[in-house]
């Protein structure tokens, strides 16, 4: 039960600072320096969600729901290495785009629809059922569209 717990809090970071540019008065520089410590965060709690699925084995999140349609969490070695594998590679993309977009005028834009995409990448990845797996894969692709 903590590894889906653990994984849960990865996606919720970068929500959390996906949308609350406001806080950073708009300005770039500084919202970019949270993205990376918000993708930061993800990663090292996509490791912990790693290693207590390798101790515990894998588990699953109970059904947030009713009548048997809701959204659970699963996480076994599968899950917790394409977590892992798909928050380094969002660091990476966070950290360089930073440098890369600075002082263009669509950086905050882009900071925050690249969290968003993490982590809806991220959901889809964690997803325990059928319903969480289409609306993750839906999530995602809104999200690339914007992006790109």
């Amino acid at each position: 039960m903590l590894s889906s717990l653990v994984a849960a809090l990865a996606p919720l970071v970068l929500v959390f600072v996906a949308v609350s540019p406001s806080l950073f008065g708009r300005r770039a520089r500084p919202y970019a320096a949270a993205a990376i410590a918000a993708a930061t965060a993800s990663f090292i709690l996509a490791l912990l969600a790693a290693g207590t699925a390798a101790i515990g084995g894998p588990v699953r999140s109970s059904l947030l729901g009713y009548g048997g349609i809701g959204l659970s969490l699963y996480v076994d070695a599968l899950t917790a290495i394409l977590l892992v594998l798909v928050s380094f590679v969002g660091l990476a993309v966070v950290r360089y785009s930073r440098n890369y977009l600075d002082g263009d005028s669509g950086h905050l834009r882009f900071t925050c629809l690249m969290l968003v995409t993490l982590a809806s990448v991220e959901v889809l990845v964690l997803s325990g059922n059928l319903a969480l797996l289409i609306l993750a894969f839906v999530a995602t692709s809104l999200a690339l569209n914007k992006l790109l």
